[in-house]
């Protein structure tokens, strides 16, 4: 597996249901002898969005994004809508960053997780990313858990799923640069 998959945890707070199922989909990727790497809101906080000026450490995310082959975007539903630490770093990026990459996502909810998902797609979309079809929306979040371990079968199939596509799109798109231009 040759191409770099970045994960995003979208989540700031600490020991959140997003990260159980970022914690599961690291432990799909080790299976599956991927190469990754782990971009954690719980561990990184950025100063608001301002286009004057790139702090230093998302200059340096910046460079984890620009070698990745492939994305998993994970957020939890705030308001119908992503965290804001995933809205703010997405800000500081641009249409190259993520242009001609494919990028899965997943949303993690107490409700349905719908919203979030879809508002994610738009913004992947808008950066031009290559979204894939399957997107994961881990509704109902507090039901599919024992502790921090993944009980719900059919998420934890589908959670497989995405992290196979994606590797498998990654491969693909890095053998023939797709771009929008």
């Amino acid at each position: 597996m040759g191409h770099k998959i970045v994960i995003i945890n979208g989540s700031p707070r600490n020991g959140s249901a997003t990260s159980k199922v970022v914690k599961f989909i690291l432990q799909v990727l080790e299976e599956l002898k991927a190469d990754y790497y782990l971009i954690d809101f719980e561990n990184i906080q950025l100063p608001q969005f301002n286009d004057r000026q790139e702090p230093a450490e998302v200059a340096n995310l910046h460079k984890k994004v620009n070698a990745a082959g492939g994305f998993i975007i994970c957020t939890p539903e705030y308001h119908g809508s992503v965290s804001g630490a995933l809205k703010n770093f997405l800000d500081y990026c641009s249409i190259e960053d993520f242009e001609g990459k494919p990028a899965a996502m997943v949303s993690v909810a107490s409700g349905h997780g719908i919203y979030a998902l879809t508002s994610l797609q738009m913004i992947m979309r808008n950066l031009h990313a290559w979204t894939l079809p399957l997107s994961v929306a881990v509704g109902h979040v507090e039901s599919k858990f024992s502790g921090d371990n993944l009980t719900d079968k059919k998420i934890a199939g589908r959670l497989q799923l995405i992290c196979k596509e994606l590797i498998r799109f990654a491969e693909i798109f890095g053998e023939n640069k797709f771009t929008h231009y």
